[in-house]
């Protein structure tokens, strides 16, 4: 079932937040067959969280 069916949408705003997943790297688009999630590279995911601690001021 499309997923646009699933949570009462049309298709457009799911292709939409599909290609904003992709530009991030979190999603692979495979055009005409199917999306599919990527592997999550931990040493990248540790160096934004990190990134993101420091950049929060202190409260």
């Amino acid at each position: 079932m499309p997923a646009g069916s699933l949570l009462g949408v049309s298709r457009t705003p799911i292709r939409e937040a599909l290609n904003q997943l992709a530009n991030k790297g979190l999603v692979e688009l495979m055009p005409q067959k199917r999306t599919c999630v990527t592997p999550i590279d931990t040493t990248r995911h540790r160096g934004q969280r990190k990134s993101q601690l420091c950049a929060k001021p202190p409260c």
